[in-house]
């Protein structure tokens, strides 16, 4: 089962699910770097989306070694 168990999650959700500042998740929605969908004003990410950024992450992380 997936470490994440809603179907979407708020910009402060995810910057703590992958334990960076929100300021850096607000920077990669505007780049285009996560896909996103607006309810009114507020972003919300979707679980598949959380999941594609934890496994890059790793990924990112195991290059850097």
């Amino acid at each position: 089962m997936s470490d994440f168990d809603k179907a979407f999650y708020t910009v402060p959700e995810v910057a703590a699910l992958l334990k960076v500042h929100e300021n850096t998740i607000y920077n990669m929605v505007r780049r285009g770097e996560i896909e996103h969908y607006k309810v009114g004003k507020q972003i919300r990410v979707a679980t598949t989306e959380l999941e594609r950024l934890k496994v890059e992450r790793v990924t990112d992380e195991k290059r850097a070694n």
